[in-house]
């Protein structure tokens, strides 16, 4: 199809008029004149006379063409896109994607990306019109529109823009495509153009692998922006973990780090740092292959009881949005724990072992019977510990696995009250730690059955309390004697931290959600076995206590940068709730009390970091954020993504340092031929001019003809 970009020249066409006026103005009038004799005229032959006319009328015609060839150039004809998309006056609904991820933080000469992209995203603006259709959506996730869903005013989406900051999170390819589709439904213009202002050089978006984009017949074109190709160096901290252990103060704590070069050069000698709040507590060199990781392990000495903040840290470089990685620990002053029982003498042992003599107590107990378990508010805990309770009912057990999953921690002794058919449906089936299988031994009988088995030693419970014998490298436990035990099938999903000598379980953990559960299958009294006489009874109770409920009432949690966070508050009544953000902003946040506790939803994550959550001003929950990893860059084709979502011919991919006006001219209205009506011009000027040659040299041949007759 054929159109002009610029048709206001168009009244210059009545210039072509001009030629042609001259010619009737200027035309000489017949004159009478003597002549001697006409012998000479008549000679002239009539085919001469007729060229003569003709060529006139021939430079009339070509004066007139040169000066509508002219004034076709200055229109800047051209040839419109098979696309079918409108001319200069449609109105145009323009969607602009600003990739604000992780990978938009890379800096490419002295730039981030997204800098780069907000620059590009001036200049679409700047092509369009006050009246065009604007829509800016950032891309982090969680993807979203910024400012109103459509701005007709340039000028106004370009403040927007220049608000979209930098996040940690990544690209939300889902949340992008949904958007970008509702906004192309919802929207009468005719013209659609959808910008993806993103560096997508070895990295894909994260589109469903389903296409949902729909072809409704109207016209579309998806601009994608191909910054160059250059190599980089990029070192990422993708993993922080502090070893599952039971914290003390003035104790070691391990922390390993994993390092990973995401970039196309070799790594050598550049400084990790370990932060413990807030303070360098340690660093080290490490030397990574490009493509490769590598892994240090740092140890840290906690001085303060409290939340233990960790991070690691690396020197910048190329990305510094993945130079910093979080985690937490906590050490409590005091942990409260419910100490549940049939009798005083089945708590007794649990209890002295507990709160032994001339030591720091950790643990503040609350000692009820069994008859009044059903009563108790477990949310007043941190930790729970049943010894020889008769029986579950559902509606407690209900309660008991909400608290686990909610951080508390759970410890279960047997006993001689026990139903083991009540415990197999409310405690092992409910809670997936198997079934039981039947019992072994006689609590009558003289002699032992079983002994301990195998021991999983590198478990946090025997860290730094235990000897291991020099020859094999095992624990030197004095192993108790059981005249009776139950037997338990133990779930896949179940930990088996000690054996009984026939291979079944003795100890069994088992994480749910934010808490843990253990369970010894024995009775923490003297009927079944020696156990509560052994040295192993005390310090295994103790710590088996410390590492299901040591967090006290310090809680945590964490979630990956720009996914939201629900914070679960166990304890109160609070009045006021708010979260301290790692740019030290403080948010009011309106809780929902659910289930005896408080539930909070914070959804800003974008930043990462630590979020303070704060109930009456103090301090109850730490909300880590951590980046999602990204992957080495690798062959992945993001332009093949967008090109299996928006069809193959609408997807325009367009070099990022090319003049964007005119390659948008181009590509809305076709290609411009107005060369073409200049280059005719100039060549029907050409051919204007040798026929006036031709003319004045017939014209003196023929009055030296004339002046010779």
């Amino acid at each position: 199809m054929f159109t002009f970009l610029n048709s206001i020249f168009a009244w210059a066409f009545a210039a072509a008029a001009i030629p042609i006026l001259i010619h009737l103005f200027t035309r000489k009038k017949l004159k009478v004149l003597p002549f001697s004799t006409l012998r000479f005229l008549q000679q002239m032959q009539r085919e001469k006379i007729r060229q003569v006319r003709l060529r006139q009328w021939l430079l009339l015609i070509l004066r007139t063409l040169i000066i509508a060839l002219l004034v076709m150039a200055f229109m800047r004809p051209a040839i419109q896109n098979d696309s079918g998309l409108p001319g200069q006056k449609a109105r145009t609904a323009a969607v602009l994607v600003i990739d604000n991820s992780l990978a938009m933080g890379q800096m490419l000469r002295g730039k981030s990306f997204l800098t780069l992209a907000r620059q590009k995203g001036l200049e679409v603006l700047n092509a369009l019109e006050p009246g065009d259709e604007i829509t800016l959506i950032a891309a982090a996730r969680p993807a979203q529109i910024v400012g109103e869903p459509a701005i007709y005013d340039p000028q106004r989406a370009a403040e927007w823009l220049n608000q979209i900051e930098q996040t940690a999170a990544d690209f939300d390819g889902e949340g992008v495509l949904q958007l970008v589709l509702q906004t192309l439904q919802e929207t009468r213009q005719l013209n659609r153009e959808v910008y993806i202002l993103a560096n997508l050089t070895g990295r894909s978006l994260g589109l469903p692998a389903d296409s949902i984009a729909r072809d409704d017949g109207k016209p579309l074109r998806v601009f994608a922006f191909e910054w160059p190709a250059e190599k980089r160096r990029n070192l990422q901290i993708t993993d922080v973990r502090v070893n599952n252990q039971i914290f003390d103060l003035n104790k070691v704590v391990e922390v390993r780090v994993t390092v990973t070069n995401n970039g196309d050069f070799e790594e050598n000698g550049r400084l990790v740092h370990l932060f413990l709040n807030g303070k360098r507590a340690a660093q080290k060199q490490v030397d990574v292959p490009a493509g490769e990781k590598r892994t240090l392990l740092f140890r840290i000495v906690p001085e303060t009881a409290g939340y233990q903040k960790v991070e690691a840290r690396l020197e910048n470089d190329q990305n510094p949005l993945d130079n910093r990685r979080f985690a937490i620990f906590s050490i409590p002053e005091t942990i409260k724990l419910a100490l549940i029982g049939g009798s005083a003498e089945d708590r007794l042992y649990v209890r002295l072992a507990l709160q032994p003599q001339n030591e720091v107590r950790h643990f503040q107990i609350d000692e009820k019977e069994a008859r009044v378990a059903e009563t108790i508010d477990l949310e007043k805990y941190d930790g729970v510990i049943l010894c020889n309770l008769p029986a579950l009912s559902a509606e407690f057990s209900r309660r008991l696995q909400k608290f686990v999953e909610g951080g508390g921690g759970v410890v279960v002794f047997l006993g001689d009250d026990v139903d083991l058919r009540n415990y197999n449906e409310w405690l092992f089936a409910r809670f997936g730690l198997g079934r039981v299988a039947g019992t072994v031994g006689d609590m009558a009988a003289d002699k032992p059955v079983l002994r301990f088995g195998k021991i999983s030693d590198s478990h946090p419970i025997f860290r730094d309390i235990f000897e291991k014998s020099a020859g094999n490298g095992k624990l030197h436990i004095d192993t108790p004697a059981f005249k009776f035990a139950v037997s338990v099938l133990p779930d896949a999903a179940t930990d088996v931290i000690i054996e009984y000598s026939n291979q079944r379980p003795f100890l069994l953990e088992k994480p749910l959600g934010e808490g843990r559960m253990l369970v010894f299958m024995a009775s923490a009294g003297t009927d079944w076995s020696d156990f509560p006489y052994k040295g192993i009874f005390a310090p295994l109770v103790h710590r088996a206590a410390r590492y299901v409920a040591g967090r006290g009432e310090l809680q945590a949690g964490f979630v990956i940068a720009g996914q939201p966070a629900s914070i679960r508050l166990r304890g109160g009544p609070w009045k006021q709730f708010s979260i301290r953000t790692p740019d030290q902003r403080l948010f009011r946040v309106a809780p929902r009390v659910k289930e005896g506790g408080y539930l909070l939803t914070w959804e800003r994550t974008r930043q990462t970091g630590f979020y303070d959550v704060l109930a009456d001003s103090a301090l109850k929950y730490v909300l880590g954020v951590n980046f999602q990893p990204q992957p080495v860059a690798s062959d992945t084709d993001a332009i093949a993504e967008l090109r299996h979502h928006f069809g193959e011919k609408n997807v325009v991919v367009l070099p990022a340092r090319q003049d964007l006006l005119t390659a948008l001219k181009r590509l809305r209205y076709g290609r411009e031929i107005w060369k073409f009506f200049a280059i005719l011009a100039l060549l029907t000027l050409i051919l204007e001019t040798v026929l006036i040659h031709e003319s004045k040299n017939e014209k003196g041949e023929k009055q030296h003809v004339v002046a010779n007759a």
